[in-house]
């Protein structure tokens, strides 16, 4: 059938803004501390910040996690560093260049799984921090930047969010107008943090477990290959 493409336009709520420039902050200062590193471990840090930006995008659990996550490690990294009395300069025990070995040019075109490997390990490690005042510098940053994607989760107004049930609520996309059987939806995300939230969001909008499934680079293939399966041939399974 015949399709038409357009871009749902919205205006963040206050306390998502609120996290937008505080991460975009961090995201800047982060890569103009970088600025006076070795090429490799700079390429890396610049990767890493990329990423979360996009993960910043996708929505309030995809940054909660990789916020989280990005703490922890540093944390432990403190922790380590700590132990071994380190007075100096940190190492590179982390191998930050390492990884740079192992960002190919074609990136886009790992499998999700490589992919998704690559961008945890890199959120994680990467960090323009080069004695340990610094790194605790940047763990206080990070535990302020988790409270405020705490908030925004914990509000439910995602406005990205919002908008999907608009177009599902509102315009009754799932109702077939002909009667039968109702319409199907495929919904395309980037993050598995955003799928997992996207279908916890739509299974209690719909109050049907069975009504969503979905796939990823990291599920099972026989389980992937059932759940679209049952998108196709089951009429009680709506959104994939």
């Amino acid at each position: 059938p015949e399709r038409y493409a357009y871009t749902v336009k919205y205006e963040l709520s206050e306390l998502e803004q609120n996290l937008y420039d505080k991460v975009t902050n961090y995201v800047r200062t982060q890569f103009n501390k970088a600025e006076r590193l070795t090429e490799g471990r700079r390429n890396v840090i610049g990767f890493a910040l990329t990423v979360l930006q996009r993960r910043l995008a996708s929505s309030p659990e995809a940054i909660l996690s990789s916020l989280v996550n990005r703490r922890k490690r540093l944390e432990e990294r403190l922790v380590q560093a700590q132990s071994a009395g380190t007075t100096g300069t940190l190492q590179d025990e982390d191998g930050l260049l390492r990884l740079d070995d192992e960002i190919p040019v074609d990136y886009d075109d790992l499998s999700d799984e490589e992919r998704l490997r690559m961008e945890d390990k890199a959120i994680d490690i990467a960090s323009a921090a080069e004695t340990i005042p610094e790194l605790e510098d940047e763990i206080g940053i990070l535990e302020d930047l988790v409270e405020e994607a705490k908030k925004v989760r914990d509000a439910g107004t995602d406005k990205k969010w919002l908008e999907v049930k608009k177009v599902i609520v509102e315009k009754n996309i799932l109702t077939n107008p002909g009667g039968g059987p109702g319409r199907k939806l495929i919904i395309f995300t980037e993050h598995v943090a955003t799928l997992t939230y996207l279908v916890q969001k739509l299974q209690a909008l719909i109050g049907r477990k069975e009504a969503v499934v979905w796939i990823h680079g990291q599920l099972d293939r026989n389980k992937r290959k059932y759940n679209q399966e049952e998108f196709i041939t089951n009429k009680d399974v709506q959104i994939l």
